[in-house]
């Protein structure tokens, strides 16, 4: 009887610890697949993922999902004044500025440039400094933008003006012979390789020194001339696209024509004149697209000499009447009536012609 006890005892713990073992394996592997998938990691519910709403969004935690933020409440902003009104392109000019509206970050662009350490002083003044621009100049758009990207522009309320200049102070010395005197300097471009070069009028010739483009000079032999030679215009006078030089000689009824090669030679050429020379001056008086030469004579009469393919023609008087011995002259409207024929007005040391009265 003993021995049926301990059989039947047998029988059963040994299924009940299958039982046990099999209820244990279906507990652990049940929980990670019912869990995990669903309520863990389910990037539509944002009240389980809270990460899946953006920046500019929040939560609804009624429909669980995400919903854009409503706009902050901004007042409308205006631009009125701006102090100074211009500053350097270097930057660094303190500005102030009064509108309406300010409030939270304002951002300030001047002709694109942002305002650099904007303070908010009040809700219609803020203040910043001017940052650098090497590209503006002149008359530039003011912008300012609010906290809520709300943007106001006035043009022209503000203008970058240019860099002062400034000089090497230790001066180069043009390589030329000893005792060389040179009373007017022409900068022009000589030898087409790009670089302005520079011409010396001495009194009796002319010198070329060629420039590299880096500030060093190779000096041209002189083109000897004779006589006294007071001023001279650079320009092309005779259409080929080469800037020539046109020089007057103060002591001998003639002017000085020197056509340019194109690179660094001239060819002198004498123009005889009525009387001697002293002022010339070169525009392009006839509209030709070929510059002309006004020459101003020690009695005062101002001549017009014409370019042309076949060179300079004339001379012509254009106007009498300006004070003998008249020296150099120059060109400009110096009577603002461009509104009529934009006619440049020729200018002596010691005369004015009107270039309206002359034709």
């Amino acid at each position: 009887m003993k021995k049926q006890h301990r059989t039947l005892a047998t029988r059963w713990i040994r299924p009940l610890s299958l039982i046990m073992v099999g209820l244990s394996t279906l507990t652990q592997s049940s929980c990670d697949d019912l869990w995990s998938g669903s309520l863990v990691e389910d990037r539509r519910n944002c009240v389980l993922s809270p990460a899946v709403c953006g920046d500019l969004e929040e939560c609804d935690y009624v429909t669980e999902t995400c919903k854009p933020l409503p706009p902050p409440s901004c007042p409308a902003i205006s631009f009125e004044s701006i102090t100074p009104t211009s500053g350097s392109r270097r930057g660094g000019t303190k500005v102030t500025i009064t509108g309406s509206g300010f409030q939270g970050d304002m951002r300030v662009e001047i002709d694109g440039t942002p305002l650099e350490n904007v303070v908010l002083e009040a809700s219609n003044q803020l203040s910043g400094t001017l940052g650098s621009s090497i590209v503006s100049c002149g008359p530039s758009a003011v912008t300012l933008i609010s906290s809520c990207f709300e943007r106001v522009s006035k043009e022209a309320a503000f203008a970058y003006s240019l860099d002062p200049l400034e000089f090497d102070n230790q001066p180069v010395t043009l390589p030329s012979p000893p005792g060389t005197q040179v009373q007017q300097v022409v900068i022009d471009e000589l030898n087409s390789d790009g670089d302005p070069d520079i011409i010396g009028i001495e009194s009796t010739g002319v010198r070329s020194f060629f420039s590299d483009g880096n500030g060093s000079f190779t000096t041209s032999p002189p083109h000897s001339l004779g006589g006294s030679l007071f001023q001279a215009a650079s320009a092309d006078f005779n259409g080929d696209t080469q800037h020539d030089l046109i020089i007057s000689d103060d002591q001998n009824p003639r002017l000085w024509f020197l056509a340019s090669s194109g690179k660094g030679t001239f060819s002198p050429l004498s123009i005889p004149m009525p009387e001697s020379i002293r002022g010339v001056v070169s525009q392009d008086t006839s509209g030709d697209g070929v510059a002309d030469v006004l020459a101003v004579g020690r009695s005062g009469t101002l001549y017009l000499l014409l370019g042309s393919s076949g060179g300079l023609t004339g001379p012509d008087i254009v106007a009498t009447g300006l004070p003998t011995s008249s020296m150099f002259a120059s060109l400009g409207d110096v009577r603002r009536n461009f509104g009529l024929r934009s006619d440049p007005d020729s200018v002596a040391r010691v005369g004015y012609s009107d270039s309206s009265r002359s034709g």
